[in-house]
């Protein structure tokens, strides 16, 4: 009797002490890889504390971000802007590698290395502060849960703050 409770309290001051987000999610004894892969709308853009999304992604643009995880050397994504106004539809696509800037898995690395569009165009500026072409920023995570992601950065003397959902 006294090795079962002995075995229930470790049992408990294990599972009540797996590493955290700070805002919410768990590490503990889960794949990161899968847990992290998959693609996220973006609810709220912060910059500066401000939320911006509705000046980036409104009724006109929707912005996704997609993760993907690969058994190669290299994990890449994807992120999706898709303007669409009338009867028309614009797309403009950010290609990413990431990694895990830590070995706690609570920091990301963004690279985005590649630009193209629906149309023809040269302008890979369309993509605001951190997401755009020739960016490579560590990103802390701050909540991974299975449907939500939230990641904050510093970028080119502004705070960014990312939320999004699955």
């Amino acid at each position: 009797m006294k090795t079962k409770i002995i075995t229930l309290v470790v049992l408990i001051l294990a599972l009540t002490s797996c590493r955290k987000y700070p805002e919410g999610g768990s590490y503990f004894l889960a794949n990161m890889n899968k847990k992290i892969s998959g693609g996220y709308n973006f609810t709220h853009y912060y910059v500066d504390g401000v939320d911006s999304a509705n000046y980036y992604f409104n009724n006109d643009y929707v912005a996704t971000l997609q993760i993907y995880y690969s058994h190669k050397n290299y994990n890449e994504g994807q992120l999706l802007f898709e303007h669409i106004s009338g009867d028309y539809k614009k797309e403009f696509w950010l290609y990413d590698t990431w990694e895990w800037a830590n070995k706690k898995k609570t920091e990301i690395l963004l690279t985005f290395n590649s630009f193209s569009s629906s149309y023809t165009t040269k302008d890979s500026t369309i993509a605001t502060g951190p997401f755009r072409k020739g960016t490579s920023v560590k990103w802390e995570i701050m909540k991974l849960k299975d449907r939500e992601l939230y990641m904050e950065c510093d970028y080119a003397g502004k705070h960014y703050r990312v939320e999004l959902k699955r």
